[in-house]
């Protein structure tokens, strides 16, 4: 069933001029649970193409070859987007010599220096607490301050690289986004991030409550509970006298707006990073300080909720408790609920990934814990990459080169447990035989988004050959049910009929069958795919996908690197390109978000620029904004929701429910 949902922009038109703030946006809490549809995100890294464990040793993967002057070419991506974090390692750092960022096909580099400079946090704004360096962040040098770029930005060193994950969002088609200054004001988010801020909530509070919780085993005491609209925006509990065993036994339990898909049931022990009372770490969400654990992770709700603890103990325990709330909540229609939650690989089991996260729905992921132990004393369990999917790909946005590369340390954290407010080791420890590990990361300034589900995980070693470890992940995001793709269509080169009700057509080519895999995938998993290679145009009709908001657009194709120019609408030649390149892992997947005004009759038409290319396989699907799961009024067919600055409608919105 389709209901229209008549959409009524509540900002003027005319603030459709602003660009896209992402200091703004990253150092403004009460944004986090408002849904980044536009941005999808992305990395590049130095991970061993072969599936094998050299993931930078010969330095042979962290970069697209080199210029005509021999400069090293490590990053070379389309814009719009924003990179957010810039992260290498190596055993010798002075290797890579210079580096610079070219924007927008200048001549001239808008950042430059030597990596001593730039790597030892001595350039504005690349300062603490955006920049950390080996000693601080233990073995890895971190860059953290947001680089938008609107057409182009390539990076290059003048030595070489070995070790380097790039982390960024590719941004819708037109999203209004400039490129960096150096001038952008990121003094909200810095203060956020500062490493001697205390812990304390981060949006001030209309509302505070406390007492003392005390629970019998086996029952579950409501501390806190209310109507009407607002955010918690802190909840915290003394836990100074519990240990760490029964807290892995009494559950945090939270529920907003009578949503019990999307309720919060995981034990105190996960809920604060599976740090034990005696620790202290402070991170702009979630930390423990003083024997108290606490969340300040902006809480939203529209009707109600509750907070609860159940005691799965054999004790009557009693746990102190303090809750603030503020009066204030997003727009309804955009933002999504806070969840945390668990999942578990124990014992984790040969050629299978842990599981980080595994959710359906659209979200914003916003960081994470991980609590690993290994089978043995040796630390080799660190050896396993991440591999993060979003929206159903097969191929993964996120390839990492170590686990402790992915919490931005280095050489198993050479220099010790470490605590920042973005990523940290707090826990390192020998117990029973068997080595321990504790980590953890958030994305702060731009989490990582979802529109149609998303699959985390991690390998267990380089090659999850031992089983036998236990994996704990506790995730923290914002979350709707319902994915904000709809109606995805699947355009299938193999099959007459799904190519003409696609409308896909071409002029020169023929057809053409590819065997192979994505990138975490292993030969024994692999696909075959009948498309066809195409020497000058090919075409797709969008307007199955609906004008909504946006139309999502998925081309699977061969790991070349393909240079195209495309037209839609008011998108007229423009390039089209990824500098992806894996003879070893044949398949890849572009993914792209095409605004409104690009659906139009003539729908998309790719042209080959230097080389041949192949389609293999399309999908569509219409980006809705609202939030269905959060409209009452859906059914009746009117709802008005807010819009951020820099988004115009003017059409009606089709929903399915």
């Amino acid at each position: 069933m389709r209901i229209a949902v008549f959409v009524c922009a509540v900002v003027l038109l005319c603030a459709c001029a602003s660009a896209f703030d992402v200091c703004e946006r990253g150092g403004d809490p009460m944004m986090w649970s408002v849904f980044d549809d536009y941005f999808i995100p992305m990395q590049f890294s130095s991970h061993d193409r072969l599936g094998l464990n050299s993931d930078g040793f010969l330095g042979i993967w962290g970069h697209y070859g080199r210029d005509e002057q021999g400069r090293q070419v490590i990053f070379d991506e389309q814009g719009p987007g924003v990179i957010t974090r810039i992260w290498f390692t190596a055993a010798d750092i002075s290797w890579l010599g210079n580096i610079q960022f070219f924007f927008d096909d200048e001549p001239f580099p808008r950042i430059e220096g030597t990596y001593e400079q730039l790597l030892g946090c001595q350039i504005e704004p690349f300062v603490e607490p955006f920049c950390y360096d080996a000693t601080k962040s233990s073995g890895g040098w971190v860059l953290l301050y947001p680089i938008p770029f609107k057409k182009r930005l390539t990076i290059k060193v003048s030595g070489k690289v070995f070790f380097v994950q790039i982390t960024w969002r590719r941004a819708r088609y037109g999203e209004r986004i400039e490129s960096f200054t150096g001038q952008e004001d990121c003094s909200a988010l810095a203060a956020l991030l500062d490493p001697e801020r205390p812990a304390q909530p981060l949006i001030g509070g209309d509302v505070q409550d406390s007492g003392i919780a005390v629970i019998e085993p086996g029952q579950t005491a409501t501390i806190s509970e209310g109507t009407g609209a607002g955010t918690i925006t802190w909840l915290a509990f003394d836990i100074g006298d519990l240990d760490r065993e029964l807290l892995d036994r009494i559950a945090l339990v939270l529920e907003f707006d009578g949503k019990t898909e999307e309720r919060t049931d995981v034990p105190l022990f996960a809920a604060f990073g599976y740090l034990s009372p005696v620790d202290e770490v402070v991170t702009p969400g979630v930390g423990i300080s003083g024997g108290v654990g606490y969340l300040a992770f902006p809480m939203p709700f529209w009707k109600s909720y509750s907070v609860a603890l159940r005691n799965g103990s054999d004790s009557t325990v009693e746990i102190p408790w303090q809750i603030e709330l503020s009066g204030d909540a997003p727009p309804a229609s955009r933002a999504g609920w806070f969840r945390i939650v668990e999942a578990i690989t124990d014992p984790t089991q040969i050629f299978a990934d842990a599981t980080l996260l595994e959710l359906p729905g659209r979200g914003n992921y916003m960081g994470l814990a991980l609590d690993m132990t290994g089978v043995g004393a040796s630390r080799g369990y660190l050896e396993g990459d991440e591999h993060i999917h979003v929206d159903g790909m097969p191929d993964p946005v996120i390839v990492g080169t170590g686990t402790e590369d992915f919490f931005s340390g280095g050489w198993y954290f050479r220099h010790g447990p470490f605590c920042l407010p973005t990523h940290g080791n707090p826990v390192h420890e020998l117990a029973d035989g068997r080595d321990r590990t504790v980590c953890y990361r958030h994305f702060y300034a731009m989490p990582l988004s979802f529109r149609d589900g998303i699959r985390a995980t991690i390998e267990h070693d380089a090659y999850n050959s031992v089983p036998g470890d236990s994996y704990r992940a506790v995730a923290y995001l914002y979350h709707a049910p319902s994915p904000s793709l709809a109606w995805r269509r699947t355009c299938r080169l193999d099959d007459p009929e799904s190519m003409l009700t696609c409308g896909y057509r071409f002029g020169e080519g023929y057809r053409k069958t590819v065997i192979g895999v994505f990138e975490d995938e292993s030969a024994l998993h692999a696909h075959t795919y009948t498309g066809y290679e195409v020497r000058d145009w090919s075409r797709i009709d969008l307007s199955g996908a609906g004008r909504a908001f946006g139309v999502w657009l998925l081309r699977t194709t061969v790991a070349d690197p393909s240079w195209l120019a495309f037209d839609a609408g008011a998108f007229s030649g423009e390039l089209w390109w990824d500098r992806w390149w894996n003879p070893f892992k044949r398949l890849h997947q572009q993914v792209r978000i095409l605004p409104p005004e690009a659906v139009d009759e003539d729908g998309i038409r790719w042209y080959a620029l230097m080389e041949p290319y192949v389609d293999l396989e399309l999908e569509t699907a219409a980006v809705r904004l609202p939030n269905i799961d959060n409209i009452d009024s859906v059914a009746t067919g009117t709802e008005s929701i807010e819009l951020r600055v820099g988004e115009c409608v003017e059409f009606t919105d089709l929903l399915a429910t």
